[in-house]
């Protein structure tokens, strides 16, 4: 070293150029280089002192201490280093000095800042040691009080709350003027708040927060501390109000973000949602909070109803953060949102990936008990999706509480299905818990009435009315027992049965109407008691029922009340003659005449009966039998151009309608066959009347289940035929799409599919669905998207398979997930790429067949997880075969094609797979996978 250099200055340079470094990069330096520079340091240090002895040695007085000039070097280097915040570094100088000089006047201090240095490195076990040693011996120094504030905080943060108290409170009981009182009350409160005991620690941040001289830090921390324990003591509007000062007063802290989220939350207890949602999007800007935030304000806003706008935040945190823990309840609340906006192919989207993606989470049951619900408002080309997701509900949560309620969905749907004896069986497993456990009594006797089962259907009507005599039902079910009775009494044999059939028959329809009589249907009751009464013989009884039933304005049926009445009055003046013969014969005159009087009166009655029954009369049939009985009555009368008038007039219009009755005869013969479910009879009659006498029917529908019922039978030739006819006949009838959709569809069934045809009916019928957008757009567009999958069938049928692609595509767009047609889409979508996969390895393009292929495959692979089907998963199978093996990947298509036979072995695809397997040479023998040949 060369003269005169000052290496203290020269140190304290080197050092400022290293701390200036890290300041201007904003990182700190490699640990090697740091290590490097802090040895240089020490070295430049130590050369200075031993420079500074040598040159000049201090003059000794003998009234101070020596100090031992290595310790002051090793010390004022170990501050340096403390300083410059080099902790780590200087934590093994004061180590030394503490382990070499512990005589030295110096030691309490290197031992306080020994301390402290751990302190800031946050190693708090090593710091509690070194100021437990300074506070046992050193309570008389300067610095006792700060040692005791720092052991109470080390021993908070390791969690020995009692420890760390004892120290704080010792340390309030110090002189005033060496007490740390913000600090000391701040860390106290600390510690209370620890163990929970939340009344101290508030007193103690009351305390700091109402000394306005204290540390604002301290007062920050101390106010934001006593919102908290208001806020976990439910008191939340003390809560809102410390939060509220502390944003006030303290704007520029660092705890906005997370004051806001508390602020949020505190409103959230306290039902004010939005201002919950509000204090929730300012907690957004906080990147920390995001995540809560989003989720939080999505909560308050469904909560104020206000779904449209709770969509956007629940939408943002599943895009943004898909691993959340929040995200299953983000599906939750953007499916509830859509589903209260009836938004039900939406809602019910969300409710699905969330049982796909966390089947096992609380929400996932309730997501599937709301797809239910998505699918019976969605309508009827959801029914089996809605099956299938109440079979899944039941599967998994068959002892919930809403298990009641999914059974009552799954049996309405059991029902529009036909499959009636599942419904029975689903409504009456609705237990009486379930607010569902009436409709579905009522849906139990509705169901006995479609299958038939008439008893079934009386009794479970009867059980209904007495069970739940208040429900606003009653009235129907009393009505449709009384029916019910009717029937059966009019078909029952034995006299017995009958007359305690008839019996029921009168008691229900009596309570219906003493209860409705101002009912729609009470008339038409009124009737059917009356022939009851007629049935029974209770012919008094009859005529008192028949006489107010044709003084209600309306009915349909008064023909043949008055005719019933006109046959009451004749016979009861065919009784009074025979009665005034007896007396006559017993020379009883006066009384004779008497009986011959009341006759004539009963006849009078008789023929203005049976004349109105003609006049009102709706149908011809019942026109003979009333003339007939009106010249019966006039004869008795003496009214002999009555008797004659009244013959030849029935004979005549029995003579005029001869030939229209043979022409019905025809019609009636289909009705009939329809009626006694002699299904296939009834269509083949209704086809002859469509060809001999089309005129006779009114109704198109006739024709659309004649050609039904053809197609069931599997002759699509003739539901074609009658399909056309409908369309001649009735060009605009209010069926026209569905008939234009089932011709598309029949032609694809023929034994040759006459795929030209179905893209035509298909395209007429997009054509006007267009022409409709554009008139009426509020119409609804029922076979829009089974037209363009059609529409796409066809095309892929005749080889266009850029333009079927974009169709299946477009289907798969518009329909649920694991809805039918889209299934269906995917995997005609999927054949559609291995064939474009074909033509393009053909042309050479290897890259983009093989893209081809992975589509594909991928819409193939969907097929198994969405939908259980007898056809659609084995013919995925099958082509996914068939595209890896195109890809040269023999292995894996053998494993699938084995798959499909093993799992499917009835299927034609099983057999088409066991062929490609052949081809290839490996042998299949008993679900088994033997070697090749």
């Amino acid at each position: 070293m060369r003269p005169g250099l000052q290496l203290e200055g020269e140190a304290k340079m080197s050092l400022e150029r290293f701390r200036m470094k890290h300041v201007v990069t904003g990182r700190r330096a490699p640990g090697r280089v740091r290590g490097i520079a802090v040895r240089i340091l020490l070295m430049l240090a130590v050369a200075t002192a031993a420079m500074a002895g040598e040159a000049a040695a201090p003059p000794t007085d003998s009234r101070r201490p020596k100090k031992d000039s290595a310790a002051t070097l090793q010390l004022e280097l170990a501050h340096k280093l403390r300083e410059e915040k080099l902790y780590s570094t200087a934590i093994p100088q004061f180590e030394k000095f503490i382990a070499l000089h512990s005589k030295d006047p110096r030691y309490p201090e290197a031992l306080f800042w020994l301390a402290d240095c751990h302190l800031l490195l946050q190693q708090y076990d090593h710091a509690a040691r070194y100021y437990q040693e300074f506070i046992r011996n050193y309570k008389k120094h300067k610095r006792y009080a700060l040692a005791l504030l720092n052991l109470g905080r080390c021993r908070l943060k390791l969690k020995s709350y009692d420890r760390a108290m004892a120290a704080l409170l010792e340390l309030e009981k110090l002189p005033p003027p060496a007490k740390l009182a913000g600090h000391t009350k701040f860390y106290l409160g600390q510690a209370y708040y620890r163990k929970a005991d939340y009344v101290d620690a508030l007193q103690c941040f009351d305390v700091v927060v109402a000394d306005t001289e204290a540390d604002a830090r301290y007062r920050s921390l101390s106010l934001f501390w006593a919102a908290d324990v208001h806020q976990r003591t439910n008191k939340f509007e003390k809560a809102v109000k410390c939060y509220l000062r502390h944003l006030k007063e303290f704007p520029g802290r660092g705890l906005a973000g997370d004051i806001q989220m508390r602020l949020g939350e505190c409103y959230q207890r306290l039902g004010q949602y939005s201002k919950a949602a509000e204090r929730f999007a300012l907690a957004e800007k906080h990147p920390r909070f995001l995540v809560d935030a989003l989720h939080n304000r999505t909560m308050s806003l469904f909560k104020t109803k206000k779904y449209a706008a709770a969509i956007q935040p629940a939408q943002q945190l599943i895009a943004k953060f898909p691993d959340s823990e929040h995200v299953g309840n983000a599906y939750l609340l953007l499916g509830r949102c859509n589903y209260e906006l009836k938004q039900y192919a939406e809602a019910v989207k969300s409710f699905e990936k969330l049982v796909l993606r966390f089947p096992n989470a609380p929400a996932a049951e309730e997501a599937l008990l709301r797809s239910c619900w998505c699918y019976y408002y969605l309508g009827e080309k959801h029914h089996p999706a809605r099956m299938k997701a109440c079979q899944s509900y039941l599967a998994k949560y068959a002892k919930s509480k809403e298990s009641g309620e999914v059974r009552f969905l799954l049996g309405d749907v059991s029902a529009a299905l036909g499959q009636l004896e599942s419904a029975v069986a689903d409504f009456k497993a609705v237990t009486e818990a379930s607010p569902y456990y009436e409709r579905s009594r009522l849906r139990i006797a509705l169901t006995y009435h479609q299958l038939r089962n008439l008893p079934e259907a009386a009794a479970a009507y009867d059980d209904f009315v007495a069970g739940f005599p208040r429900n606003k039902r009653v009235d129907y079910a009393l009505m449709q027992a009384g029916l019910i009775y009717y029937y059966l009494a009019e078909s029952a044999e034995a006299a017995e049965k009958k007359k305690a059939l008839y019996a029921k028959v009168e008691d229900r329809l009596e309570k219906f109407l003493k209860n409705y009589p101002t009912h729609k249907s009470a008339p038409e009751m009124l009737f059917i008691r009356g022939q009851s009464e007629r049935l029974q013989g209770k012919i008094d009884e009859m005529a008192a029922t028949f006489g107010q039933y044709v003084q209600i304005d309306g009915v349909a049926k008064v023909s043949s009340a008055m005719f019933w009445i006109g046959e009451f009055h004749r016979s009861k003046g065919d009784r009074a003659r025979l009665a005034a013969d007896a007396k006559i014969d017993q020379k009883m005159v006066p009384e004779a005449r008497k009986l011959l009087a009341e006759s004539v009166s009963h006849d009078d009655l008789a023929i203005s009966a049976y004349r109105k029954s003609i006049k009102l009369a709706g149908k011809p049939a019942n026109t003979p039998r009333a003339r007939r009985g009106l010249a019966q009555a006039s004869f008795a009368a003496g009214v002999a151009r009555l008797t004659e008038t009244g013959y030849l007039r029935g004979d005549a219009k029995n003579a005029a309608g001869q030939e229209k009755a043979e022409r019905l005869e025809k019609l009636a013969e289909a009705t009939a066959a329809k009626a006694g479910k002699q299904l296939d009879d009834a269509a083949a009659a209704y086809e002859r009347v469509f060809n001999a006498a089309p005129e006779l029917v009114t109704d198109p529908n006739t024709y659309r289940w004649a050609a039904s019922r053809f197609r069931t039978r599997k002759e699509p030739a003739r539901a074609i035929r009658i399909y056309k006819a409908l369309l001649e006949r009735w060009p605009k009838t209010e069926t026209r799409h569905s008939v234009l959709s089932q011709l598309a569809i029949t032609h694809t069934e023929l034994p040759r599919p006459d795929w030209r045809a179905s893209l035509s009916y298909n395209n007429l019928l997009l054509d006007e669905y267009a022409q409709q957008a554009k008139t009426n757009p509020a119409k609804p567009r029922k076979f829009e998207t089974q037209a363009k999958f059609g529409k796409a069938l066809a095309l892929k049928q005749l080889d266009q398979y850029d333009a079927a692609a974009e169709l299946f595509n477009e289907v798969i767009e518009r329909r649920p997930v694991a809805d039918e047609l889209s299934v269906r889409s995917r995997v005609e979508l999927g054949e559609v790429y291995f064939r474009q996969a074909e033509k393009l390895e053909t042309a050479g393009n290897k890259r983009a067949a093989a893209k081809k292929h992975a589509q594909a495959i991928n819409l193939f692979a969907m097929v198994g997880m969405l939908y259980e089907h007898p056809e659609l998963p084995p013919r995925s199978l099958y082509w996914s075969g068939r595209c890896i093996a195109a890809r040269k990947n023999l292995p894996e298509a053998v494993r699938l094609w084995h798959r499909l036979i093993e799992q499917y072995p009835e299927s034609p695809w099983a057999g088409k797979a066991r062929t490609e397997l052949k081809r290839l040479g490996v042998v299949v023998e008993n679900g088994r996978k033997a070697a090749p040949k």
